[in-house]
């Protein structure tokens, strides 16, 4: 069953990469990187608002027993659209400020705090396919969302050839995910408050909001940082490479949270459990190969895709893609601490994560420019992993020794391609640092 699963789920990944890449190669060669820049702030925002009440609701129906019961169910969907509503106030409140400090026309900012209440309106039907282990449903309507949602994308670059063009394919393509999910054959929801599935919901997802909101600066504040510092040429550029390095993690996070957390859930017996670890370690395995073939030769496929305004990418991605090799492992691993009902675990990851962050990204971006800045997300990146392990070390045990043969492999891997490039006077990926200054 989980091998039929895991087929869906890495299918409709990778026709949503397919998808994603060949949005951002022509949607790139319509706009300038600058207009990228500014989308990356408004995504960054839209993104960290999100996070600041995230209570968890996809987790609490996957987690809950009674997670599909009428009363809890119509009761998770009402405090999402509660949640969607102050979001957008909290976006246009966050907007004055910020459009200052990026220098950004604030009608921008007012246009994307839309999205969040947008959002919202999203039936729990979504997180109802997760629960049930509906995988293929599931899957094969977030590729029909993102398909629409990228035609929209295209036409409007064609049509406005401005950052506008990004904000309407933003709205329009949120509202076309919306709609579409009621026509999943679930149950459509209601609204209502049930108190005590209120206070179960919050309860539960207390820890989610600490560990959502510190993840979102671990992963947002390198944006925040670069576009203040270099500019919203450097960001867009950065923002590109970014992108693409966190797709091995999205697929982590798709697999862990649609895949393994629900398993792992429904089946908290030993030899239940035991299948689907040794499910998880043969993603890992797999992953540290595939990732360090990526790392090796991402400088070459950005040269060939993307034209010469983008040239940068091909080293951020290298080094970007290194540092997403531990994020993909710590992501894999969160699952079984989650199902173990320890959130708190993510949470401490996460702020390790940011600290680490913090305290290099400018010391390394004073020394070696933004090539430090991008290095300093792959050393958080490892730290935050080393502190995942630690925890599966004590909490699932069985874990613990394939994920360190996971880094073995993807260490000997890295080597032997740097070795075939080397064989081959190709230099390493991060040649391009000084040779894209003559480009």
């Amino acid at each position: 069953m989980i091998g039929s699963h895991a087929f869906w789920t890495v299918l409709g990944f990778a026709t949503s990469l397919l998808i994603r890449l060949g949005t951002s190669v022509i949607v790139s060669r319509i706009l300038y990187p600058d207009a990228l820049g500014v989308m990356v702030i408004l995504n960054s925002l839209r993104t960290g608002i999100e996070l600041l009440s995230d209570i968890g609701i996809e987790q609490n129906i996957v987690h809950h027993k009674g997670g599909l019961a009428p009363a809890f169910y119509d009761t998770a969907f009402t405090l999402q659209i509660i949640r969607g509503i102050l979001l957008s106030f909290l976006f246009v409140v966050a907007s004055i400020p910020l459009s200052r400090v990026y220098s950004v026309d604030v009608k921008f900012f007012f246009a994307m705090s839309v999205v969040p209440f947008v959002n919202s309106l999203t039936s729990t039907a979504v997180f109802a396919a997760v629960k049930t282990l509906d995988v293929r449903r599931r899957n094969l309507f977030e590729v029909s969302s993102e398909f629409l949602a990228s035609i929209c994308a295209i036409v409007f670059a064609i049509a406005m050839k401005s950052v506008w063009s990004l904000i309407f394919a933003a709205i329009v393509g949120t509202a076309i995910r919306a709609f579409l999910s009621y026509f999943l054959p679930f149950r459509i929801p209601k609204l209502r408050l049930v108190h005590s599935h209120v206070t179960e919901i919050l309860s539960f997802g207390r820890w989610i909001v600490f560990a959502s909101l510190l993840s979102y600066l671990a992963s947002n504040v390198d944006r925040l940082i670069i576009g203040s510092v270099d500019g919203l040429t450097a960001l867009g550029v950065y923002g590109l490479a970014r992108t693409i390095a966190d797709l091995p993690a999205s697929l982590a996070g798709r697999v862990a949270y649609q895949l393994l957390f629900p398993h792992l859930s429904r089946h908290r017996d030993p030899d239940g459990s035991e299948y689907v670890f040794r499910w998880q370690m043969m993603l890992q395995f797999g992953s540290a190969i595939f990732i360090a073939i990526a790392c090796s030769w991402a400088d070459f496929v950005i040269r060939c895709v993307y034209d010469q305004r983008y040239g940068d990418a091909a080293w951020m991605l290298s080094i970007l893609l290194f540092g997403a090799w531990f994020n993909v492992v710590a992501t894999l691993n969160e699952a079984s601490l989650l199902s173990a009902g320890v959130p708190s675990n993510m949470g401490a990851a996460s702020a390790t994560k940011l600290g680490v962050l913090l305290s290099t990204i400018f010391v390394l971006h004073n020394i070696f420019g933004l090539e430090g800045a991008v290095m300093a997300i792959a050393v958080s990146e490892i730290c935050r992993s080393l502190l995942i392990a630690v925890r599966i070390k004590k909490i699932e045990p069985r874990l613990f020794l394939p994920t360190v043969a996971a880094h073995v492999i993807f260490c000997s891997s890295l080597l032997a391609q740097l070795g075939i490039r080397h064989l081959f006077g190709l230099g390493t990926p991060l040649s391009a640092i000084q040779g894209i200054r003559s480009w």
